[in-house]
């Protein structure tokens, strides 16, 4: 009888252990279930603020300041900051909220003098730059894990200021990273309750880093977006305008044929043409090519266009026009930058093109059979320095004009570098050679066949390689006279 009673009071008792072990238990999975929903909840909100602010095309610094501050509410901690890398890939702080203790000793005697504290040390925060591996924000970018010091006292790593405001019980480490990016350190100190930081705030800082990482990037991405939209708008509107100075269509001029084109190797170029009618029947034709490509070259071309337009029509000879222009651009122009440029005017009557020529490409002129003289075709040189290269006194005593003769069935040349220096696979250059090629075959065609000719050669030649550089052709075929 009393081996049963034993026996039933120690079954009692084991019922009664494991009773308590499953309530327990039961109280730890439902304490860590409410962790676990509370990690979840303040995360969502986070990443809804977040995508609230980019969303709303906020400011960078007010995407740091969501994130200390959803980090600083979800750990309760008295203050935090969010350290970022600068271009020489030290840390600064981006964003703070409370007084976050500086990472690096402040100049003895300065934190009995401070008046306004608080800027002081935010002033100093933003001023210093915390290099990689240093402290404990350093590490935990060098080393790309979280660091917890929840007993800084002996800790090297943290700075011990004798201000009480700025004494350090507790400090949290978090970098960010986007695809081994790194984004930079998300940092919480001193909880309020005055204990150190949990596993749970580890965990819930750790989950905020990710989004946030995620959400930076997110944000480099629509803003580098909307730059690349308002880059094609700019550029959309700088092609207009080039558009609309170069000419729409060329004029009816008696005794010649004209044809002429442009293609930019991006949506804007440098290159440029013109073609205009003087007194007496005669035409000033150009061409120039401005160094480099892109907005800025385009922006110099339109000044080069609109002052060549003032100075031609004035009926100025070539080469006190391209003087003029020198003039011009000489304190306009970048010291990286220059402009070549061809400027010639053909009289129909005398039969002659007087040409001056500003360090461009050389002309080629066909000429038929005159006077029992063979078929001949050839560049033609003249002395001159690009413009905007030297003052006025030095180019005036280098530029030459020089006069040949143009009679009918006679082909008048002039092309940028795009032209020549097109590559193909083998980065074999097209050449002056296969331009006078073309000519010395298809002379007998108008202008306009002769250019098609040309372009269709090139495009041939550079076998499917795209253009690196603006192409821009001018041709001018003089025509037989017609009787009065």
């Amino acid at each position: 009888m009393l081996s049963f009673l034993a026996g039933l009071l120690i079954g009692t008792a084991g019922a009664w252990v494991v009773v308590q072990y499953y309530r327990q238990n039961m109280r730890l999975l439902n304490e860590e279930k409410q962790r676990i929903e509370q990690e979840r909840t303040l995360v969502l909100e986070f990443m809804h603020n977040l995508v609230e602010g980019v969303g709303e095309e906020s400011p960078r610094k007010d995407l740091y300041r969501r994130i200390v501050h959803s980090a600083v509410l979800g750990t309760s901690a008295v203050c935090g900051a969010v350290f970022i890398p600068n271009e020489d890939k030290k840390l600064r702080s981006a964003a703070v909220e409370g007084v976050f203790p500086p990472q690096k000793p402040l100049p003895r005697g300065v934190e009995e003098k401070l008046v306004t504290r608080a800027e002081f040390i935010r002033k100093t925060l933003e001023s210093d730059e915390i290099a990689l591996g240093e402290g404990v924000i350093g590490q935990a970018a060098s080393m790309g894990k979280v660091i917890l010091v929840n007993d800084p006292e002996d800790d090297d790593r943290v700075v011990h200021h004798h201000d009480s405001l700025l004494r350090i019980r507790a400090l949290l480490a978090v970098p960010m990273f986007f695809r081994k990016r790194f984004l930079g350190v998300i940092a919480v100190a001193n909880p309020a309750d005055g204990m150190g930081f949990t596993d749970t705030d580890v965990s819930l800082v750790s989950s905020l880093a990710e989004q946030a990482a995620l959400a930076i990037h997110n944000a480099d991405q629509i803003n580098l977006q909307m730059e690349r939209q308002r880059l094609d708008l700019d550029l959309s509107l700088a092609a207009n305008i080039q558009g609309m100075l170069l000419p729409s269509k060329l004029p009816h001029v008696p005794g010649l044929d004209l044809s002429a084109m442009y293609q930019p190797a991006q949506q804007v170029g440098g290159d440029m043409f013109n073609v205009i009618e003087l007194p007496e029947g005669r035409v000033g034709v150009a061409i120039a090519d401005v160094s480099g490509k892109g907005i800025a070259a385009s922006l110099l071309m339109a000044i080069c266009q609109t002052s060549f337009e003032h100075l031609a029509r004035n009926g100025d000879g070539p080469v006190e026009v391209l003087m003029g222009m020198n003039a011009e651009i000489i304190d306009e122009i970048r010291a990286d930058m220059f402009v070549t440029m061809l400027y010639a005017i053909i009289d129909p009557t005398d039969e002659t093109i007087r040409i001056a020529r500003a360090g461009h490409e050389q002309p080629v002129l066909l000429t038929v059979s005159h006077d029992n003289q063979p078929l001949n075709c050839r560049t033609v040189y003249s002395e001159g320095m690009a413009l905007g290269m030297v003052p006025g006194e030095v180019f005036g005593a280098v530029i030459e004009e020089i006069t040949v003769p143009f009679r009918a069935g006679d082909i008048f040349g002039l092309y940028t570098d795009g032209i020549t220096e097109r590559v193909d696979r083998s980065d074999a250059e097209f050449g002056t050679g296969r331009l006078m090629d073309v000519f010395r075959h298809e002379y007998r065609r108008s202008a306009e066949g002769v250019k098609n000719t040309v372009l269709g050669a090139v495009e041939s030649f550079s076998e499917g390689v795209p253009p690196t550089d603006d192409m821009t052709l001018l041709f001018v075929k003089a025509q037989e006279k017609q009787a009065s």
